[in-house]
């Protein structure tokens, strides 16, 4: 089990990326994410254990500083290596940076630790639309995913905490 705090889409985005997903799964691709009944998200952290109440509650200060915002996803890409992962890349974004610092430093100050990759000098923004793929299936995912029309400007509209696998929300607020 792990926990993930997200960013979550305008309805119009997400509908794109559920019908990706259902894509893929129909063609045999594997589609983790709709078996694991997961939200198209932006994750700003992940961390191994968490206490939900103290984090929550911290989070729910933190996020009403915050309104919603667009991202310009411009580029699709991958992620390499053992479970290749495609994704979806934001166009350098100050707000994003901001917000997912904030959030670094408040989680370090309640004394809890997020993985490496979310560490704000390593962490790559970036909205994911299939993982856990080998190399065919990987390169397969990304000449579907360029017919899809998933690039261009999108509104963050909402951020939550989650437990996942099983995904499980814990906590979530409207930007």
């Amino acid at each position: 089990m792990g926990y993930s705090i997200e960013l979550y889409f305008e309805k119009q985005f997400d509908e794109k990326i559920l019908l990706l997903w259902n894509k893929l799964k129909e063609l045999g691709l594997p589609s983790v994410f709709k078996d694991i009944n997961s939200k198209p998200h932006l994750s700003l952290a992940v961390l191994e254990n968490i206490d939900e109440n103290k984090v929550s509650e911290a989070f729910d200060t933190f996020i009403k500083n915050y309104t919603s915002f667009e991202l310009d996803f411009n580029e699709i890409s991958l992620f390499e290596g053992l479970e290749n992962a495609v994704y979806l890349a934001p166009a350098r974004n100050t707000n994003l940076f901001h917000f997912q610092r904030g959030l670094y430093d408040l989680l370090k100050n309640l004394g809890f630790k997020v993985l490496e990759r979310y560490k704000p000098d390593n962490w790559i923004p970036h909205a994911s639309l299939s993982k856990e793929l080998s190399n065919e299936n990987a390169i397969k995912t990304i000449e579907i995913c360029k017919n899809f029309d998933l690039t261009g400007k999108v509104n963050v509209i909402e951020a939550g905490i989650i437990e996942f696998r099983p995904r499980r929300e814990i906590f979530k607020h409207f930007l």
